[in-house]
């Protein structure tokens, strides 16, 4: 995130302090208008919600009153964004609901999210800045503000009108020959025009300075109260975790149908309909030996169909040679067993090693996929590229696969299919996929799988 941070603010020169004070300036002066009547509506709002919650009414109040505040919230942090250049980061507000997301219907859900907003600490914390914390600290800046810019530039301005109109220092003489009865008018006049000028000088020189320091108390609350916690993470991580867990059961047990279904229609039915034809060749052979042999050479070409669906159901299991040599020798192998052409361009080295998770779901992955093609592509040639990158936003390492085929095209994610299926075995194995399929082709798969250590 290319944000300035406080270190980096702390750091700006005079000058730049200097170049910021209009936007410091906007920021603070125009903060009264701005809060004062948010803070009085929900000094209204928080209370009178907490009072009517014991009549039922208040509950859907204090809801709305919390997405209110949410609002003002969020608009507060563009404030600060335009007034110091610091971006702070918001929470994560969408959150699914605990338990299964199909029970109870829409209005179920629609419940669940309401009072979500109620367990839901960020929304009470925006409440309480907006109707008590923002509204002091808008005041004492505001103030703070006004008068060191005031006496900043009516200081030096004194000058002139002293000059300019002598009986501007009436006043002071008055005081300072009280105090002082030996002075001369002269020096008396001296001394107030260069008193009104040195302290107009000292706030005016020390104003940019002084702007950063209220501006840097509402970022510094602002994050306190309107940033993520750091909390925030950690439950995060364990929602994408359940997340991937739930994605990972899903698609094993879809694989575990598929594969059931795949063995009943295929080399289960081929060895019953062989065990039949060897019982028939039994029968046969003392009446009829060349009707036997017959039925034994069909029975061979039986056996052999039954053995290339095994191999080809087996490419769900990990094969020998990727747990001894591999996952780039085992994509090879993979790739020669292929009925289409398939070519292989790898970044990985041929004894390279990655971890045993990640290996056996990068092939699964690319044999699934070539499964696929294989089907329904009618493709004439396939690709596969593999690659180790860094993710594009979390910065993980993470193993890239691109598998391109020439065919026609119009894939698509469909419940209970393979794209389906391996979507979901992906989401478990906390990887993306990227599905590009226009009819008439190509179809270009892409997926990246985090390295786990």
């Amino acid at each position: 995130m290319n944000t300035p941070s406080p270190r980096v603010e702390s750091r700006l020169s005079y000058a730049q302090l200097w170049a910021r004070v209009p936007r410091y300036l906007l920021f603070l002066l125009s903060g009264l208008v701005v809060v004062l009547p948010t803070s009085i509506f929900f000094m209204t709002l928080v209370p009178l919600s907490l009072g009517l919650a014991i009549l039922y009414v208040g509950v859907p109040l204090g809801i709305a009153t919390l997405y209110a505040a949410r609002w003002v919230g969020e608009f507060e942090l563009g404030r600060i964004r335009l007034g110091s250049g610091i971006k702070i980061e918001r929470p994560r507000w969408s959150q699914k609901a605990a338990g299964n997301s199909e029970d109870g219907g829409g209005a179920n859900q629609f419940f669940r999210a309401a009072f979500g907003v109620l367990r839901n600490s960020h929304y009470w914390m925006y409440a309480l800045h907006a109707a008590i914390v923002n509204i002091f600290l808008t005041i004492f800046t505001w103030t703070v503000a006004l008068s060191w810019t005031t006496i900043g530039v009516a200081g030096p301005l004194s000058l002139v009108s002293n000059l300019i109109l002598p009986e501007n220092l009436s006043g002071n003489r008055m005081l300072l020959a009280f105090l002082f009865p030996e002075l001369e008018p002269a020096a008396i006049d001296l001394i107030t025009i260069t008193a009104s000028l040195l302290i107009g000088l000292v706030f005016l020189l020390t104003l940019p300075v002084v702007l950063r320091g209220l501006m840097s108390l509402h970022v510094n609350v602002a994050k306190l109260m309107l940033s993520k916690f750091d909390t925030d993470a950690l439950a995060e991580e364990v929602e994408v975790l359940a997340a991937s867990r739930s994605a990972a059961v899903s698609a094993e047990n879809s694989g575990l149908r598929r594969l059931e279904r795949d063995i009943h229609d295929g080399p289960q039915q081929r060895l019953i309909r062989l065990q039949m034809d060897l019982d028939a060749t039994e029968r046969m052979l003392d009446k009829d030996p060349e009707a036997a042999r017959a039925r034994i050479a069909e029975a061979r070409s039986q056996a052999g169909d039954a053995l290339d669906e095994l191999r080809a159901l087996s490419r769900g299991f990990a094969p020998p040679i990727l747990q001894d040599r591999g996952l780039a020798l085992a994509l090879e192998s993979l790739a020669e067993r292929n009925t289409i052409p398939t070519r292989i361009v790898s970044d990985l080295a041929p004894g390279q090693r990655l971890s045993a998770e990640t290996e056996m779901g990068a092939y699964f992955v690319v044999a699934e996929l070539l499964t696929n093609t294989a089907k329904h592509s009618a493709a004439a040639s396939v690709s596969i590229e593999i690659s180790l990158a860094e993710g594009a936003t979390d910065g993980e390492r993470r193993l890239a696969i691109t598998i391109t085929d020439d065919g026609k095209g119009g894939a698509t994610f469909v419940n209970g299919h393979g794209l389906s299926g391996l979507g979901e075995r992906i989401h478990g194995l906390r990887g993306t996929m990227q599905l590009s399929s226009p009819i008439g082709g190509p179809t270009r798969v892409v997926v990246s799988l985090p390295l786990i250590e």
